[in-house]
């Protein structure tokens, strides 16, 4: 007789369910290391612009120069905030990704504590059926003399 847990289809439902939640995780924290990438490139173009600006300032260029290196450097920083904030929502997108394949983990592991407990009563009652047909034919093969004192 084989064991059979009625709940083994919900099971493997959520077991897939569980691995797609790791994915999403996955995948979640390969674009947020993208998006602090980008951040950091940002924040580094941003930090050569502007020492051109002060170098330029230094060596007295005229206003107009100046001002359109300002205006490059503001556009720098535009950026660089912008990099910090897709960072700071891939942040947030990770964290609910996380909490979710939390969550998943949680209703597999319950599925599998009942499918262990389950397992645990079918084999206490298939040894239990197996030691009664044992004690029964020993009952039957017992000789006659050893029955009857």
């Amino acid at each position: 007789m084989r064991f059979r847990f009625r709940l083994d289809p919900l099971l493997r439902v959520r077991r897939h369910a569980l691995r797609r939640r790791l994915a999403a995780v996955g995948r979640a924290r390969a674009l947020l290391a993208e998006g602090r990438a980008r951040a950091a490139e940002s924040a580094e173009a941003a930090r050569a612009v502007e020492a051109v600006l002060a170098e330029r300032l230094r060596a007295g260029t005229d206003g107009l120069a100046w001002r359109a290196g300002r205006h490059a450097a503001e556009g720098w920083q535009g950026r660089v905030e912008e990099a910090q904030r897709d960072a700071e929502r891939l942040e947030e997108r990770v964290e609910r990704a996380l909490a979710e394949a939390l969550r998943a983990r949680a209703r597999v592991e319950s599925l599998e504590r009942l499918r262990a407990r389950a397992h645990a009563r079918w084999r206490n009652a298939w040894r239990r059926r197996e030691q009664r047909e044992l004690d029964e034919l020993a009952l039957r093969c017992r000789p006659l003399e050893v029955r009857w004192r």
